[in-house]
């Protein structure tokens, strides 16, 4: 199939999961609701910026918008996203929590 349609699939499906009116995500994103339904019908492709709008409007990556990532792949590109986004003492902390919060798990199962 099209990647245009795979994409705007993808787009319609995660709008639908939060509940979002195509209009509020335009908002959101900054771009146009008639551009938005365009995007879902796969009729016009996007420029890199307005994936990146989509993509953190629908708190999403664009690996999953772009590629169909499965949800753990997802799970897992997001956090990294997060850590690698913090500034270098930010991310210590948040590695120390994280690292906390996966020995709770473990000694919890």
């Amino acid at each position: 199939m099209d990647t245009l349609i795979e994409i705007g699939k993808r787009v319609r499906k995660t709008r639908e999961h939060y509940k979002l009116t195509r209009e509020q995500l335009a908002e959101m994103a900054s771009i146009s609701p008639q551009f938005l339904v365009h995007i879902e019908n796969g009729t016009k492709s996007m420029t890199c910026n307005t994936i990146c709008k989509l993509a953190r409007a629908l708190n999403i990556s664009a690996d999953y918008l772009l590629f169909g990532l499965d949800d753990t792949d997802l799970n897992r590109t997001l956090a990294t996203e997060a850590l690698v986004s913090m500034l270098p003492e930010d991310r210590e902390v948040a590695e120390r929590v994280l690292q906390s919060v996966i020995q709770l798990i473990k000694a919890m199962g």
